[in-house]
Order: C-alpha cells, then structure tokens, then sequence
C-alpha cells in the first residue's frame, strides 16, 4: 500500500521542518495546567510510530495537529485537574507566549502590554478547551476552518460555530478595554 508518508523525504526533516509551528500549537492549545512539552514530546512519539499510516488526506501538518490534540486529550485524561489555578495567569503566560511579542520597550509600554496580556489570557481561560482549540488554531496559528474542523474532528460548521461562540466570549470579557481592537 502506497503511504502519502513514503514521499515526503525522511522523518529527521520532516520533524526539523514542521517543529516550530508543532510546537507553537501545542503550547497554545494547552491549557494552564498541561504541560505542552509533555504533549509534544508524546506527539513526536506517535508521529514516528503512526507516520506509515498518513494517506495525505489533509496536509501532514493538520494531520500532526489532529496527532497533537489527539495526545493532549490522553494526557488530560492521565492528569485529571478540575478547576483553574489561582496562579493561572503566570501558568497560562507560558501556555500562550506569542499572544503578544516581547521586547526591549520603554517600561511604561512594557507594563501596557503585560497588563494587556494578562487580560487576554485570562479571557481565552474562560473559553472551553475546544473553543480555545479552534480559536487558537484558526486565529493565531492561521489555520482555515476546513484544517481546524479535520484537526479537531468537527464539521467546518461546527468550527465556524464554536469560533463564533469565542469570539463573542472574548469580546465581552474584553469589552471596554481601550488596548483591544475589534474582534471579528
């Protein structure tokens, strides 16, 4: 049988190639109590284990996505927590790096933009795990809807849906807030 995977080159520069963004999706669609290396760490294994079985289908990068939230949902269930931290701010700054850019900046734009961060963060906590997911992968990982709905196992409605549901959530935990543009 002839596998999508036999083509594409070998596995060391596959891996080199899709690492950054694989590696930025996993900290953002990990909440603050994952460990996104964990979870890529799991992602490589099952990539390497099941990467004869990719039919090129979809890309190989919605494919390791859907391998990646695949290994998040397991690594939830091994590490049951209920309930947001009280420190979910700091913990979920680390999930959610590339939310806004750092960088040398006069002290009272970089008080701004940690405060604007905070705010962000704390309102993408509030969304569901998978209305974060889709938000996260449609709006910052820049994802279309058909990527996100074969990453995630949904319909492309059921992303457009659940997008929605997001964007309404964030804008009126956000609203107000002179430092946030308009969300679509």
């Amino acid at each position: 049988m002839h596998t999508a995977a036999a083509s594409m080159g070998s596995l060391p520069e596959l891996l080199r190639n899709h690492q950054p963004r694989l590696r930025a999706i996993c900290r953002r669609m990990c909440g603050p109590d994952d460990d996104p290396d964990d979870v890529l760490q799991d992602t490589y294994v099952e990539i390497v284990r099941h990467l004869s079985g990719f039919r090129g289908d979809s890309s190989f990068m919605t494919w390791a996505t859907a391998v990646a939230r695949s290994q998040l949902n397991r690594h939830r269930r091994r590490h049951r927590r209920h309930a947001l931290r009280d420190d979910a701010i700091d913990t979920a700054s680390r999930s959610y790096p590339a939310l806004l850019g750092r960088g040398e900046r006069e002290p009272e734009l970089q008080a701004c933009t940690d405060s604007l961060r905070a705010s962000l963060l704390t309102a993408l906590a509030e969304l569901t795990e998978l209305d974060r997911e889709v938000f996260v992968l449609r709006e910052l990982e820049g994802m279309t809807a058909p990527e996100v709905a074969s990453a995630l196992e949904l319909s492309v409605p059921a992303v457009k849906s659940r997008l929605h549901r997001a964007r309404r959530c964030l804008r009126a935990n956000l609203d107000g807030d002179p430092r946030v543009v308009e969300l679509r």
